[in-house]
């Protein structure tokens, strides 16, 4: 599956998924449910309420709703439930190889009480890889900042970065990141998290860009090219709605006997068999880069009373019987047997065994 650009959309009007390709459904964690809630500093007008502060997660499915290489970007558009720094590391959001708020996470971002945004990461061997304390950050009550983060999946110096309303931050991971390494997140989850269970915030956008590292000054919004700049902002990210976890099995009538997959756990095997290139027109191309070698006859060479190929009809006229000399076969495989005889007629005998002058079994006649 390609998944170049965004892959993955949460927004505030709804607790399930926007935009996802592996499941949109939402489980909440925590004693409390998590509920959309009216904001007018919130793009759109709503968002998603996490606050507290409570141990609370919005979890989803991962592997296919997280990117496919460890080169990627994401974005949260979060408000505080307080000003200044948190009494306690408040959470914002992970990839975890669990689900709710009980598993070790490979990559989580939160808020710590010295008011830095932390990040910290481990690759799928579980090497810490990135482990940074980025910029201060000491919001406002209420007011939404757009908290940026791009990863790219390399030692490169400063590949690793953290933006807050376009502005930014660096680090450069210790080991490399395999190319697998967010395939081993079962789940990408907003909130709490193992070192931070507890969350106090609400969510008016989060957004996942696939084997992209995007510019947070200069993204494609709803409204055109526009910054991930918090308070100025009034347009999402340019995203459309997208469920994909509807699907429908193939059918194993429909698919090659040479071709296997898995739909719901159950694993299926095509029964379709192709046919041989001596059973297709030499003027007709199939399946993948083949061609047909069959060259049909002519019209001339067919007898006029038979159709053949598609809509085609012989212009062979066969001659009458009685245009054939007698005991000669022709036509379809030679059963018609002709009944012209020497002379144009028929031989007529109109005596047999008689005597005449002396002359014994003469015939009169031809």
């Amino acid at each position: 599956m390609a998944q170049d650009g965004v892959i993955f959309e949460v927004r505030g009007n709804s607790v399930d998924a926007y935009r996802s390709f592996g499941g949109k459904t939402s489980i909440y964690g925590g004693s409390l449910p998590i509920t959309c809630v009216a904001d007018a500093a919130a793009i759109g007008g709503t968002a998603i309420d996490m606050t507290g502060p409570t141990t609370r997660s919005l979890s989803f499915p991962g592997l296919n709703n997280i990117p496919e290489t460890a080169q990627f970007s994401a974005n949260m558009c979060v408000s505080f439930g307080y000003t200044g720094a948190p009494a306690a590391t408040r959470g914002l959001w992970q990839m975890s190889s669990g689900q709710g708020t009980g598993f070790a996470y490979m990559l989580g971002i939160w808020h710590d009480t010295s008011a830095r945004i932390r990040a910290f990461l481990r690759n799928n061997n579980g090497q810490v890889i990135a482990s940074v304390n980025f910029a201060t950050l000491l919001p406002t009550f209420g007011q939404y900042y757009d908290v940026t983060v791009t990863m790219g999946g390399s030692t490169a110096a400063n590949s690793f970065k953290l933006y807050i309303d376009t502005v930014v931050g660096q680090a450069t991971p210790g080991t490399s990141s395999p190319i697998n390494m967010t395939q081993a997140y079962r789940e990408v989850s907003l909130g709490g998290g193992p070192l931070a269970t507890a969350t106090d915030i609400k969510v008016s956008e989060f957004s996942v860009w696939g084997n992209t590292i995007i510019l947070p000054a200069s993204v494609m919004l709803e409204s055109g090219m526009g910054a991930l700049n918090g308070m100025s902002r009034t347009s999402f990210v340019a995203a459309s709605l997208l469920d994909g976890s509807i699907y429908t099995n193939l059918g194993i009538s429909l698919a090659l006997n040479t071709g296997s997959w898995t739909f719901a756990g159950v694993g299926y095997t095509g029964t379709y068999v192709a046919p041989g290139a001596s059973s297709v027109l030499n003027t007709v191309s199939y399946g993948i880069g083949t061609t047909g070698t069959y060259a049909p006859v002519a019209a001339t060479a067919v007898i006029n009373t038979v159709s053949f190929g598609l809509g085609t009809t012989g212009t062979i006229v066969l001659p009458a019987a009685g245009d054939v000399r007698d005991q000669t076969t022709y036509g379809p495989s030679a059963t018609i047997t002709g009944t012209l005889q020497a002379g144009g007629g028929t031989t007529t005998v109109i005596g047999t065994n008689l005597s005449f002058l002396g002359f014994g079994n003469t015939k009169l006649g031809g």
